[in-house]
């Protein structure tokens, strides 16, 4: 729901907008129109304009005494930024509350961008999280292991709700930018261990917990890098590191460490002749 300050502002805009003809479709989204403003929101829109050029531009202004931010594009940048499958970018389309469509543009934009999104969840974003997950649990341990409680605690909500939107991707959802406002997000078995850990509470066992999880999920996590090795053969972490396909994930060598000792990937040691030493490959 709308907060109530903002109503009147995003009514007058709209209607601002439809007056100019140069404007064929327009629409709203992000935290305000899902009712989680602050003194500081900005109101988010997406404006298409009627132009058979490129045009894209972020637009801030000020409109009855609020901030306005816009992303303004022709239907024929939006429709190459569709086809770029940037999970960012298109969430906000298919997050879009539409104002209004004079060809019927943005209602297509919209379905486009959900489609994408529930075909690359799975592929895409479930291996994300999860690597993002190992390096977070991999921090928090680091900082328990120190006696810096504080640190840890930062580090451990940030594993648990990664955790948590790989069970969301896996049950269909598509998670939030805050994973706990996502519907079902708070029945989770981890909604307990965030508030646990907020809490100070049981962050030892709260660790333990998570990697069980975690090694459960590694061989559907690591499919991504897995299928790179299938493909490329033995590769170095360097190697990994730097190929386009795998820039979704967060690798780190603590995440290597697990799918070895878990047996999705195996070591392979190369002679490394500058440094006359035994540099570890990775392969499948």
């Amino acid at each position: 729901m709308v907060p109530g300050e903002w109503k009147g502002v995003i009514t007058k805009f709209s209607e601002h907008l439809q007056g100019n003809h140069a404007i064929i479709a327009a629409g709203a989204f992000g935290s305000i129109m899902r009712g989680r403003s602050w003194p500081y929101s900005d109101l988010d829109v997406l404006i298409i304009l009627d132009s058979p050029d490129d045009h894209a531009a972020a637009v801030f202004c000020r409109y009855e005494g609020r901030m306005v931010h816009s992303q303004v594009l022709s239907h024929k940048s939006l429709q190459k930024a569709l086809l770029r499958n940037n999970y960012a970018f298109l969430s906000v389309v298919a997050n879009t509350e539409i104002w209004f469509d004079r060809q019927g543009v943005l209602h297509s934009a919209v379905a486009q961008a959900k489609k994408a999104l529930k075909q690359m969840a799975k592929a895409t974003l479930l291996p994300a999280y999860l690597s993002e997950c190992v390096a977070a649990l991999h921090t928090a341990e680091k900082y328990l292991a120190l006696g810096q409680k504080t640190a840890a605690q930062s580090a451990l909500v940030i594993a648990i709700s990664c955790l948590a939107a790989v069970k969301l991707v896996q049950a269909g959802s598509l998670p939030h930018k805050d994973v706990w406002v996502t519907s079902g997000a708070t029945e989770l078995r981890e909604h307990e261990l965030y508030l646990l850990i907020v809490q100070g509470q049981g962050l030892d066992q709260i660790v333990q917990t998570a990697w069980e999880e975690v090694h459960a999920m590694l061989p559907l996590g690591s499919r991504p890098l897995v299928n790179f090795l299938r493909e490329h053969g033995p590769s170095s972490y360097m190697q990994l590191e730097r190929a386009p396909e795998l820039a979704g994930l967060k690798l780190t060598e603590r995440l290597m460490y697990e799918l070895v000792s878990q047996g999705v990937v195996e070591e392979q040691a190369k002679h490394n002749a500058l440094l006359q030493v035994d540099e570890i490959l990775y392969s499948v």
